[in-house]
């Protein structure tokens, strides 16, 4: 009897199993979500910087790809413009002129306003006609509306209760619709010829620079080595954006910084006050005195932004905070050295325009 009720008062081995397992297993549930909210609380954070990080990589990456067009441009801006017994008040007028177009095209239009005016992160004149058949029914294409991630087609969807004028005007025009259409087509051939004539003007010219230490090499054969560097150029495109870049990207990293180094030692050995020149008023009197011819010399001036376009066309590949990180703060003050260099070696030399 004795031993009965022993066994029966104490626990079965069992049960105070199952009550250790169940209190271990319950603080250890207790640790793991107190593990995971600590967790959740950086996460954020690291998210965050992981987020910065990878911007700052492609803003980088976009050095070799986006900017190729633009950061060699001062290769033949200076050499295209007819200028004839230029004088210091003319390459002032000038820089100015290529100065605000800089910015007013670089800057305003394209890195603040066109970049933000994606397709669903996609960018370029097709982009911009698609986002307006998404909106507006103007034919062609289908104008479902399907939700988008661009700044611009959050605002054009809080506005379609209320059309504007212009989309009822060409929802109910059919001539209007095929201007567009043809705009829309016409942009597209313009950029795809920029894309083919530019590298060839940058190439041919990087190349006759042989024959300044090299008086020997004969213009066919600059010709000739031009061309051999345009068709390996164009055949290395098949291998992708990421690789492209990657080969790029040393050289042009280097073009970029060296080209506002040279530009620095120009200005201060030649001409120091050379950034007077960024009053507009200088434009005024550039034209005030060269009347037609200057306005001529307009389409040399235009030649400092070729490529700029890219920079809302090649938007697919990038993001627009590192597109514009790396303009704002590479690319435009280059730009702007550069030229301001080159401007101010012109003012002591006014007849080496041409090389």
């Amino acid at each position: 009897m004795d031993r009965r009720r022993q066994s029966e008062s104490r626990p079965n081995q069992s049960e105070v199993n199952v009550v250790v397992d169940d209190s271990t297993a319950s603080s250890g549930r207790l640790l793991h979500l107190h593990a995971l909210s600590i967790d959740s609380a950086s996460l954020p954070n690291a998210n965050e910087q992981m987020s910065r990080w990878s911007t700052l990589v492609l803003a980088y990456k976009t050095l070799g790809v986006v900017f190729g067009g633009l950061v060699t441009s001062p290769l033949y801006v200076y050499p295209s413009m007819p200028l004839k017994s230029p004088t210091k008040e003319d390459y002032l007028g000038i820089y100015s002129i290529m100065f605000w177009t800089l910015t007013l095209i670089g800057v305003v239009k394209y890195a603040s306003i066109a970049i933000k005016a994606d397709d669903q992160g996609e960018g370029g004149t097709f982009a911009l006609y698609s986002l307006l058949c998404r909106h507006v029914n103007i034919g062609i294409l289908s104008s479902k509306r399907v939700s988008s991630n661009s700044s611009l087609s959050h605002s054009m969807q809080e506005g379609t209760e209320k059309k504007s004028r212009l989309g009822i005007f060409f929802e109910s025009s059919i001539v209007a619709r095929r201007v567009l259409l043809f705009v829309a087509i016409l942009g597209m051939c313009m950029l795809i010829g920029d894309g083919i004539l530019t590298p060839a003007i940058s190439v041919l010219l990087a190349m006759d620079g042989l024959r300044a230490p090299f008086p020997s090499v004969s213009k066919s054969l600059v010709e000739a080595l031009s061309a051999v560097v345009l068709v390996v150029l164009f055949l290395l495109q098949k291998f992708g954006t990421s690789r492209v870049s990657f080969l790029f990207l040393p050289i042009m990293a280097a073009w970029t910084l060296s080209t506002p180094l040279v530009g620095i030692y120009s200005i201060i050995h030649h001409y120091p006050s050379i950034f007077k020149a960024i009053s507009p008023h200088y434009i005024f009197h550039f034209f005030w005195r060269n009347g037609k011819e200057g306005w001529l010399l307009l389409g040399g001036t235009v030649l400092c932004i070729t490529g700029s376009e890219a920079m809302f066309a090649d938007l697919g590949h990038f993001n627009q905070r590192s597109i514009q990180i790396a303009f704002l703060l590479t690319i435009y003050p280059s730009l702007v050295l550069t030229y301001a260099g080159q401007t101010a070696y012109l003012i002591k030399n006014l007849n080496d325009h041409d090389d």
